[in-house]
């Protein structure tokens, strides 16, 4: 039976981004959701990952592999925000470093400089009053 407990549907929802054809779905009870394109070629660029972000400021949106999910996530709490730029500040926890930003491309060109020295190759975005939020896990040092 469609939608029962046993066997329960996840349906999926249209969106319009970027001028293109994308769908996203759950993919569980927990909210836990997917992405993904009409076409198997379409790439996934950074100006397509924040704007998921900013239709879904509730999730974290993140690029693992190709495959954009969203997930409610609680990075826990932060220390003080050291200014890398008049638009940019970066702070950490122990398991996670964050750049939030004003500027996109400001933020993207800090988190392609401290991406480089993890071995983390999940993007992680999230949106809230106006800011965007990149985060590294800690997993390891090149």
């Amino acid at each position: 039976m469609e939608g029962s407990s046993d066997a329960p549907t996840f349906r999926f929802i249209r969106l319009n981004l970027s001028g293109k054809s994308f769908g996203f779905a759950y993919e569980n009870a927990t909210e836990q959701a997917i992405v993904f394109s009409e076409f198997e070629d379409e790439l996934v660029t950074d100006e397509l990952l924040f704007e998921i972000a900013q239709l879904f400021p509730q999730y974290v949106v993140s690029l693992d592999n190709g495959r954009i999910t969203m997930a409610a996530h609680d990075f826990g709490t932060f220390g003080e925000p050291l200014a890398l730029d008049d638009l940019t500040t970066k702070s950490e926890n122990t398991d996670y470093l964050k750049i939030t930003t004003l500027n996109i491309a400001d933020g993207l060109a800090h988190y392609d400089k401290l991406v480089n020295n993890s071995i983390s190759n999940k993007k992680m975005i999230q949106f809230s009053h106006r800011t965007f939020s990149l985060y590294i896990q800690k997993v390891g040092v090149k």
